[in-house]
């Protein structure tokens, strides 16, 4: 299988999320199955998108906390 994807070109990022987008109706063959391959692949997103929110907004507050109120 490996040898398909890297005669294919598919052996990265950009190659997996085009096979899995072309399969997003499929069931997902992950151990728990989240439904269809689509539905594992939008969970994951915001998943992952809510880790680097959190992780940014903690960057934000310590930044901002680091600053004092100055008072004339």
């Amino acid at each position: 299988m490996d040898a398909v994807f890297q005669d294919a070109l598919l052996d990265n990022t950009a190659g997996a999320c085009f096979v899995l987008g072309a399969l997003e109706r499929r069931p997902s063959p992950v151990v728990a199955p989240l439904g269809t391959i689509g539905e594992t692949l939008a969970a994951s997103a915001r998943r992952a998108f809510a880790a680097l929110l959190q992780s940014k907004t903690a960057e934000e507050l310590a930044r901002r906390g680091n600053y004092q109120a100055v008072i004339p």
